[in-house]
């Protein structure tokens, strides 16, 4: 049963204002980062040169296999260090779509660094890649991901975006806004 604090829309999704509302940028109760979720990981990201990633050890307890880290927590992990390098640049985007490469088995236990970075961005669609390396810098796997931004988040800040095309002081020309753009 959902606690009273959260909200949900008609499909059962927080909206995008909720995320604001409720700090969820922060990533309060984050599975992988949260610092108020009891059951989390709790890893500690940090942002530089274009980058956001840590350093960890694979917690015990997630196996697949005996000995091998569980896939699903290692595109889990993958999947918030891409997310993180958005919301830690104020950008709301969902994952859209990932795809997982794994190179080699991670026993538990092992330390990690897991970094993540965007490729590109065309509009609302954010293309990310993140990756895993071993204590020796191997990879053990990557992730490549379409993350989308939500239309009304989009629109909101495109709307605040001045561009020097659009600025009668850089270009000189005043645009006419009762001009029908079909004429």
């Amino acid at each position: 049963m959902a606690s009273s604090t959260s909200k949900t829309t008609d499909r059962g999704l927080l909206s995008v204002s909720d995320i604001k509302g409720n700090s969820t940028l922060n990533h309060d109760h984050c599975f992988v980062c949260g610092k108020n979720n009891p059951r989390g990981l709790g890893l500690n990201f940090h942002s530089d040169n274009g980058t956001t990633g840590c350093q960890f050890d694979v917690p015990h307890g997630f196996e697949s296999y005996s000995g091998i880290t569980h896939g699903g927590l290692l595109a889990t992990l993958m999947d918030a260090a891409m997310a993180r390098w958005l919301f830690d640049r104020g950008i709301i985007a969902f994952t859209g779509l990932m795809t997982v490469k794994f190179r080699d088995n991670v026993s538990p236990g092992e330390p990690l660094t897991l970094s993540a970075k965007k490729k590109n961005n065309r509009g609302r669609r954010y293309f990310m890649q993140a990756t895993l390396k071993d204590r020796d810098g191997r990879e053990v796997a990557s992730a490549e991901a379409m993350f989308l931004q939500p239309k009304s988040e989009f629109n909101t800040q495109k709307s605040n975006i001045h561009s020097p095309i659009s600025n009668p002081s850089v270009t000189g020309v005043k645009r006419d806004e009762n001009r029908n753009p079909n004429q």
